[in-house]
């Protein structure tokens, strides 16, 4: 079976082909850059004060817009027969969207027009693939986009899973994260039994950047080992993690929306409300261990919650 990850990026790789927008959705730090690759022309939207430099960062700049300002392109002609990548897209203004349907409107030979900000001429024409993403999820994106705004970036979607919920690939992703900090004189990923067992246990809250807090602890135990009490590097990097690692996501714990369908009976209903309690327990603490002690209740009862079944 395929890792959640290897089949994003194949699935990117098929909606690129096909011309159409894609939205990636996934928490932060799950690594997205590693999905829609890195030859892409990057917009952060939450990155800008206003909408004007917003604007001006994607459309570029006319004649005389700012003082001292030398006209210039923007993000999407310098995406031209390329991609170009719109993180945190929940940050546009709804004025901005309303602008942005216009510009990301496509003629007969897939070509989108537009002028840059504060003029009318020359008439600009770009060809390239668009590429969204968010920590939204999709109801909340529902809420916060313009309804043409959202149907044109969910052409495809991607969902990347937390680390938390794919831990058999933890210690490829610990591989992966170690190879990427390019060590001097490291080049392997520590995989003593210990640190294997630690880390398949760790919630990850941060996901890859926590991999990557630990990496820099692990890697740093030598040059610091005879300045402190840890005798070895997994003690000094459990000892730092604990201390530094992300914040549990602050959860509504009052606020879950379930729909029940009331033509079933009483019994199917009850299933039903048991199933979606179950899953949102899970999703929201991290694991099933994590899930049943906040509901109080045992493992074995949220499996059958999720068959549907009873005890």
């Amino acid at each position: 079976m395929k890792r959640e990850r290897e089949l994003a990026k194949e699935k990117m790789e098929v909606f690129l082909e096909s011309g159409f927008s894609t939205l990636l959705i996934g928490e932060r730090g799950i690594g997205k850059s590693q999905i829609y690759g890195k030859d892409a022309v990057k917009v952060n939207c939450a990155a800008f004060a206003d909408d004007n430099t917003l604007e001006a960062e994607l459309l570029g700049v006319g004649k005389g817009v700012f003082t001292g300002v030398k006209p210039r392109d923007g993000a999407l002609k310098k995406a031209d027969n390329g991609k170009l990548f719109l993180d945190e897209v929940h940050h546009l203004s709804k004025a901005v969207q309303a602008r942005l349907m216009v510009v990301f409107g496509t003629d007969s030979e897939n070509k989108m027009k537009y002028c840059r900000l504060g003029t009318f001429e020359p008439i600009i024409e770009v060809q390239c693939k668009l590429i969204f993403a968010t920590n939204k999820t999709i109801d909340e994106l529902k809420e916060i986009l313009l309804p043409d705004f959202y149907d044109r970036i969910v052409q495809n979607v991607i969902e990347i899973p937390p680390l938390r919920e794919t831990k058999d690939d933890r210690e490829q992703d610990w591989a992966s994260v170690w190879k990427h900090m390019k060590f001097v004189d490291k080049p392997n990923a520590p995989k003593d039994e210990a640190l294997k067992v630690w880390l398949k246990d760790l919630p990850l809250y941060g996901n890859y950047r926590d991999l990557e807090k630990i990496a820099i602890y692990y890697n740093g135990f030598e040059k610091l080992k005879n300045m402190i009490l840890e005798k070895t590097a997994f003690e000094y990097a459990k000892n730092q993690f604990k201390k530094w690692k992300s914040p549990e996501p602050k959860i509504e714990e009052n606020n879950i929306i379930i729909k029940l369908n009331l033509v079933k009976n009483s019994d199917e209903i009850h299933k039903d409300l048991n199933f979606e309690l179950q899953k949102w327990a899970i999703e929201h603490y991290g694991s099933k261990k994590e899930a049943a002690k906040k509901l109080g209740v045992e493992e074995r009862t949220l499996t059958n919650w999720n068959k549907r079944s009873k005890l």
